[in-house]
């Protein structure tokens, strides 16, 4: 038992800093995925008020292209929970998908000690989910 969960703190500290801390890359890898979740997020949200519109107003040549983001994402959901009274309530679980992975895309910058421990320094907090600046 002991031994499993050594081996699994050291699998955490080698999965856990993936990009060093307190670098350029950091700032860009980090609020990059952060921001790709957000619009990502927001594109499915308009898509989803699309669905309210007439259906000659859906089949416009200017939506085209948010139909073509979209709905690869949103077919992998539809599968997942039936329509409810003819609601489609798959998007809700791609929503929080969403939100999941842009929260943790912020670990991926998470600095961890020789135990396995996070490294917590003292300073000012940046933007990206309030990491500490050094």
């Amino acid at each position: 038992m002991l031994k499993s969960v050594n081996q699994s703190k050291r699998m955490a500290a080698c999965c856990a800093m993936v990009i060093p801390g307190n670098s350029m890359a950091e700032g860009v890898v980090v609020g990059g995925l952060a921001n790709f979740f957000s619009i990502y997020g927001n594109l499915i949200t308009a898509r989803i008020i699309l669905t309210w519109l007439p259906p000659n107003w859906q089949r416009a040549g200017f939506l085209q292209p948010l139909y073509t983001v979209c709905d690869p994402f949103l077919a992998i959901f539809r599968g997942v929970i039936p329509p409810v009274f003819g609601l489609d309530l798959s998007p809700i679980l791609a929503i929080t998908l969403l939100q999941a992975l842009g929260t943790t895309s912020v670990a991926l910058s998470a600095e961890v000690d020789s135990q396995g421990r996070p490294v917590i320094k003292r300073g000012r907090r940046s933007s990206f989910g309030g990491l500490p600046i050094v």
